[in-house]
């Protein structure tokens, strides 16, 4: 009795073997599969346009946004001026303050960072008057 169960067990543990081997070997040939058809999807110039495309777009919208944030920090700086509640430093200073905080928001939220971004950033700080140091 003891041997027929033990072959039993044997049988069942070649069959699982087997069976995972089957499993082992379907899973790598749809990895493989799906290499190759992103392989061909990137070798598509359709594809590539299309990439190039968003990141062009992507760009055009970090511009756009840039842009938008740099004319608002300018008007709210220039009402103050006019109004005469700040100092032409002053409306500058708060102006380079709002443009660099944008940018350095922006950057956080990207992943990785963009490099307009970042020089956008640095060219901002690097402007503002109340960070130049005194001679």
């Amino acid at each position: 009795m003891e041997s027929i169960i033990a072959l039993e067990e044997r049988q069942t543990k070649e069959q699982e073997k087997r069976a995972q081997k089957t499993r082992d070997a379907f899973d790598k040939a749809m990895k493989d599969e799906a290499d190759r058809a992103q392989k061909q999807k990137e070798a598509d110039p359709g594809f590539q346009m299309q990439k190039q495309f968003e990141e062009l777009i992507k760009l055009e919208n970090q511009v756009a946004a840039g842009a938008t944030a740099i004319g608002n920090a300018f008007s709210n700086a220039f009402v103050g001026v006019i109004t005469g509640a700040k100092s032409a430093q002053e409306g500058l200073a708060e102006m380079m303050q709002s443009v660099a905080k944008h940018f350095l928001d922006k950057l956080q939220q990207e992943q990785p960072p963009s490099e307009t971004h970042l020089v956008m950033l640095l060219l901002a700080l690097s402007l503002e008057p109340n960070q130049r140091r005194k001679v």
